[in-house]
């Protein structure tokens, strides 16, 4: 199973991999954790989610995101953001998370998955074994620790390999306040005026033909929806909204 999204799902995505799960990877143990480094780049970006695959319905899935391009330089830093989850069925998931990268700077995506005491978790690894294509982590990027403290590196040593964990960013120029065209004659404005609230506003003469409105996050959840214009709404966060109306669907940024 697979979480649903748009196309624009982000505009950089991080990862050492582009196939997702092609195995899994057991050390025995009742949870797992996994470190991936990642160096931003020249742009000014903020993260919209971390992509993670689990292999167990019921799988309670912790993630961060911290500066540093080593392990003891993690232990000295807090993370930037934080965020605990559970999900009831397997497969390839979204994580909402948002922060700001700092251009050039190096960080880790960490995440942690368990189930239950004494039921045994895999993570999911991109695998050359699969004959799909090369494997492309390069040494000191990603690991995984076990609760009873082994520690494995990432490609091993016996298998050419990474591990399927994924972060996705938007570039913080894509952003701006939004007016967007929806059928040549009917215009459909979308701005936040204030942290968290989101405004629309359509078309003086047919502003019926935008309705209803519809407002998603970034996860594809419903947060709301809009039967009259204008509207100004009060939104349980900032970030990213898909705004989709009967016509048309665009993306406008929610500032904090």
């Amino acid at each position: 199973m697979f979480s649903a999204s748009t196309k624009d799902l982000s505009d950089t995505v991080f990862q050492y991999n582009d196939l997702n799960a092609t195995n899994y990877l057991s050390a025995g143990t009742d949870s797992l954790y996994s470190v991936t480094f990642f160096t931003a780049s020249d742009e000014a970006l903020r993260t919209s989610f971390v992509g993670v695959d689990t292999r167990l319905p019921d799988t309670h899935v912790e993630v961060e995101i911290i500066p540093g391009s080593t392990l003891a330089e993690l232990n000295e830093s807090d993370p930037l953001v934080k965020k605990d989850t559970l999900f009831a069925l397997p497969g390839f998931h979204l994580i909402p998370v948002s922060t700001d990268l700092t251009p050039g700077d190096d960080f880790a995506v960490n995440v942690l998955q368990y189930v239950a005491t004494d039921v045994v978790v895999s993570v999911a690894t991109e695998d050359l074994t699969k004959r799909l294509r090369p494997s492309s982590a390069p040494s000191g990027k990603q690991y995984l620790f076990t609760d009873t403290g082994k520690l494995y590196e990432f490609p091993t040593s016996t298998r050419q390999r990474n591990l399927c964990q994924k972060l996705y960013a938007f570039k913080l120029s894509t952003t701006d306040n939004t007016d967007v065209e929806t059928d040549g004659t009917n215009l459909l404005r979308a701005w936040s005026p204030s942290p968290r609230t989101l405004s629309l506003h359509g078309d003086e003469i047919d502003s019926a033909a935008l309705l209803p409105i519809h407002i998603y996050n970034v996860s594809g959840h419903l947060v709301t929806t809009v039967r009259h214009l204008p509207a100004t709404l009060s939104l349980p966060q900032g970030g990213v909204y898909i705004v989709l109306t009967p016509t048309s669907a665009l993306r406008v940024f929610v500032s904090y």
